[in-house]
């Protein structure tokens, strides 16, 4: 009986193993047959990536920045302020913006819709990571490494639930494997993008043998803050080459990294990792423009920080060369204190996924200067001192230290234009009507030196020109005043003027009368800041007589002048003697501007094509062309085409502003007083 028992036994072990390994076997057929054999798929591809949206608070609605001139105006200023520890109005100065938007938003835009967080594509080739856990199981089923731009399929059973992960650098750099899969985790550095997207899947109870696929769409977040630093250049290059520049922090502990726990969602272990070096340039930029980025994962700590340029050498262009070379990061003289080059940047409640942006422009303003006018002083303003050209001029749009300025130049009180004594309507306090020689001679040599002027326009109708009146204007050029002669006469006292301003050269210049009224002279190719400036390119075109006789010089001496245009309008019989006439120029080492008429800034009748070149928008202070010039029909001996009324444009009052662009420039930098930047 034992032995019939034991055999009995081990029978029924060897049947039960055997029908367990049957059963097991069935299984593992089952769960093999559910994934993979039934068709069944995720599709994972991804959508795109967000940003964190930027919320305004009351008191930042009420209280915007009165020190960002820059962006005053923007939506980003309410959230976002900035001020600079560099207050000088004149000469280098500096403004402070600080933009607040998130990651991905355009840096342009200036409408609510930059603080809102919009989808942004993720670079195709860029690399993710997949972490899936099935059915509550804290171990990892799958990890992939996923390159941005391709469709992924991984079989999946009917009624499993999948919980899926996904990160990444942004970048083509292979997001790592975490080193403890059931608790995962990845380390957020402060040079790297970190995004992050996370979902669960359930699959349904479909029939067997059913072919289904799931998609999922990785919408992915930034997980932390970036904060971008731009030093902006540009304007200061109109000036000068800048040769290098270094900016630091001015703290070493605003920037942290951290751990990214990856199931559930949060950013700790926070490290400072010690950055003082923002830019550490020894050799100049080609665009001016200066950038760095970096990404902290304490957003909470990053409400405010301070950079501060330590290092900023340029050279100026319009200087002698022994004085050229300025580092205006560290320069001081009796009337310029030593630069504390320090912006402190302001930010509302920042939080991953926004953008920090501290912009310094660095920049030239011009010093406000004095014009004496000299004209009949008719409603016309033929030297711009009324109407529609001073208007243009005195227009801070134009002139000034708006964030839109043109040209920036400091206003010379509160509320006022850049143009010292001249107010909102006219310059008629520093103005002479011609022909009073001796009010002018006293206004060119005043009792009280700040009252000497910086520019003298001379316009129509001045014509004479006293042996006394042409020394005093020739003393007054070659001590660094600025000339700007707009001439109709061709009068001994004027070629004997212009004779002493070019040291009486042989043979001797004199004045050609050219042609009449609704001539258009055609302008060279000349490359610089009269023909080429800010208010506009005017190379090749035409500016247009008014209304009288137009008169050219001749006998020029070629090395000492930069020529504008000829004396052979476009629309009159060709002339040789008026073509050899030089109808514009600038000398080149003297501060004397000549245009043969005493209208170039006419203004008034706005639909004649023979007078009153000058055009302008009112609304926007902005100088036009105006159509002009009357009919000429060329005979068959003249290849040139004919000339139909208005055919061209006169650029009159482009080359207004820029003459003044030019005028400015010369008197701070080659002026009557000594510039600034001397050691």
């Amino acid at each position: 009986m034992k032995n019939k028992y034991y055999t009995c036994n081990k029978s029924f072990f060897i049947a039960l193993i055997s029908l367990l390994t049957v059963a097991i076997g069935c299984s593992k057929e089952k769960e093999q047959s559910e994934v993979g054999q039934t068709g069944i798929k995720l599709s994972i591809k991804v959508a795109g990536i967000q940003g964190a949206n930027v919320i305004e608070s009351d008191s930042r609605k009420k209280n915007s920045s009165a020190n960002n001139r820059f962006s005053s105006t923007d939506y980003e200023s309410t959230v976002a302020v900035a001020s600079s520890a560099h207050n000088m109005d004149v000469g280098f100065t500096v403004d402070a913006v600080a933009k607040q938007i998130p990651i991905g938003n355009s840096l342009n835009e200036k409408t609510e819709k930059s603080l809102l967080a919009a989808t942004q594509p993720m670079t195709p080739g860029f690399k993710y990571r997949l972490l899936i856990y099935r059915n509550s199981s804290p171990n990892l089923w799958q990890t992939m490494e996923v390159t941005a731009g391709q469709e992924i399929n991984i079989d999946v059973a009917k009624g499993d639930t999948y919980r899926w992960y996904a990160y990444s650098y942004n970048s083509t750099e292979s997001p790592p494997i975490p080193a403890n899969t059931t608790n995962p985790t990845v380390e957020a550095p402060i040079d790297k993008d970190l995004l992050y997207a996370d979902g669960t899947i359930t699959i349904p109870n479909t029939p067997v043998g059913e072919s289904h696929t799931y998609p999922i769409a990785i919408t992915f977040y930034h997980k932390l803050t970036q904060i971008t630093v731009r030093v902006d250049g540009n304007m200061l290059a109109d000036y000068a080459n800048i040769n290098g520049l270094k900016a630091i922090f001015s703290e070493d502990d605003y920037i942290k990294s951290g751990t990214f726990d990856i199931k559930n969602n949060s950013m700790g272990n926070f490290q400072t990792i010690p950055t003082t070096d923002i830019f550490d340039f020894s050799t100049a930029n080609p665009t001016n423009i200066w950038e760095k980025v970096f990404y902290t994962a304490d957003a909470a700590s990053l409400a405010s920080f301070k950079v501060k340029v330590t290092d900023l050498p340029v050279t100026f262009n319009s200087v002698d060369p022994s004085v050229a070379d300025v580092n205006l990061a560290t320069f001081s003289n009796a009337n310029i204190p030593v630069p504390n080059i320090e912006f402190t940047y302001n930010y509302t409640a920042p939080a991953g996924g926004q953008n920090l942006i501290a912009i310094a422009k660095l920049s030239y303003t011009l010093q406000s200067r004095r014009i004496l006018h000299v004209s009949s002083g008719a409603s016309y303003s033929y030297a711009m001192e009324r109407n529609a050209p001073w208007l243009m001029i005195n227009n801070l749009n134009n002139f000034g230290n708006l964030p839109n300025s043109i040209v920036r130049m400091q206003p010379y009180a509160s509320g006022q234009g850049v143009w010292k004594g001249g107010t909102a309507t006219d310059n008629t306090a520093n103005w002479i009507l011609n022909g009073l020689t001796t009010q002018i001679l006293a206004r060119l040599n005043p009792a009280v030196a700040a009252d000497k002027p910086d520019i003298v326009i001379i316009g129509y109708a001045q014509s004479t020109y006293s042996t006394q009146l042409q020394d005093a204007l020739v003393s007054y050029v070659n001590d660094g005043g600025i000339l700007i002669l707009m001439n109709e006469y061709t009068t001994s006292g004027l070629e004997g003027l212009v004779n002493k301003i070019f040291n009486n050269p042989t043979p001797a210049i004199t004045a050609e009368a050219l042609t009449g009224a609704g001539s258009m002279y055609p302008l060279t190719n000349v490359d610089d800041r009269v023909l080429n400036g800010p208010f506009g390119d005017v190379r090749n075109k035409y500016w247009g007589e008014d209304a009288s006789t137009s008169v050219g010089l001749e006998n020029l001496p070629s090395d000492d002048v930069v020529i504008y245009s000829y004396g052979q309008a476009a629309n009159r019989a060709l002339d040789a003697t008026n073509g050899a006439a030089v109808s514009m120029f600038r000398h080149k080492t003297k501060n004397f501007f000549y245009l043969g008429d005493g209208g170039l800034t006419s203004y008034g009748d706005l639909v004649s094509w023979t007078i009153c070149p000058f055009m302008y928008d009112a609304a926007t202070g902005r100088p036009l062309p105006k159509p002009y010039g009357d009919a000429y029909t060329t005979p068959a001996s003249d290849p040139r085409p004919n000339y139909t009324i208005r055919r061209e444009d006169a650029q009159n009052a482009i080359i207004a502003g820029n003459i003044m662009l030019w005028a400015g420039e010369l008197a701070e930098f080659n002026g009557l007083n000594p510039w600034r930047y001397l050691p």
